[in-house]
């Protein structure tokens, strides 16, 4: 669907890889240079606010087997999450673990993409800005998902300033490919003014059918890219 879209590049979560062993890798970056998309970012779906240690050592496991993915893919971001849990007591040893994540990809040359969520750590800018200034690595940037704070563009402007990159989340697309719950004619004019130009990826998690919701939505992302200029 990437290529047929005329998309530049496409991000992999690691629940779409089959393999994670050297040739099935090789393999994959030569699909996507044969299709001429650049493979941006290995999102890591992993959970540091987990309530024993046991559990937290064990998703820092995890997280250290699949640091080796964008370094043989030549990936430059990998995404991680903090906390998927509401427990503020849990969420120093998430940020422990974020900071430790984060000097274990600085030797691999690896940036990690934090990405906030409504029911976890971070979840606004308060949280965010908590994160980044105790984690306080150069390697850690923001991946600002349109639809995951709780209060929606009051903390996407904020944090602008820390992302890398954006996911543009769509659950209910329009006719003309509007997302129903999200202004984005406001982010866009916001990307505008901060002069964003990092990679803007489309996060479709909708129950209609994704082969039909999807190029409409990507069709409205590049009407905003193109009157933005």
């Amino acid at each position: 669907m990437a290529r047929e879209l005329k998309l530049s590049a496409v991000e992999l979560e690691n629940r779409d890889f089959q393999s994670t062993n050297l040739t099935y890798l090789q393999e994959l970056k030569s699909k996507a240079e044969a299709c001429q998309l650049e493979i941006i970012n290995i999102g890591l779906s992993n959970d540091y606010g987990k309530p024993t240690k046991e559990e937290r050592e064990n998703e820092f496991d995890e997280f250290k087997k699949w640091l080796a993915v964008p370094k043989i893919l030549g990936v430059p971001f990998m995404r991680i999450f903090a906390a998927q849990s509401s427990d503020p007591k849990l969420w120093d040893e998430a940020i422990n673990y974020v900071r430790k994540s984060c000097l274990l990809a600085e030797k691999e040359g690896i940036t990690l993409l934090m990405e906030p969520e409504s029911y976890g750590f971070p979840r606004d800018a308060e949280t965010t800005l908590k994160l980044f200034r105790e984690v306080n690595q150069d390697n850690l940037k923001l991946l600002l998902d349109t639809g995951n704070y709780t209060d929606g563009i009051v903390s996407i402007t904020k944090t602008l300033h820390l992302a890398a990159h954006i996911h543009a989340k769509f659950l209910k697309v329009d006719k003309e490919g509007n997302e129903s719950d999200i202004d984005y004619a406001a982010i866009f004019d916001l990307l505008k003014k901060k002069k964003y130009n990092g990679p803007i990826s489309i996060e479709y998690e909708g129950e209609e059918d994704e082969f039909t919701a999807v190029p409409r939505a990507v069709a409205r992302i590049k009407w905003y890219l193109c009157h933005r200029q």
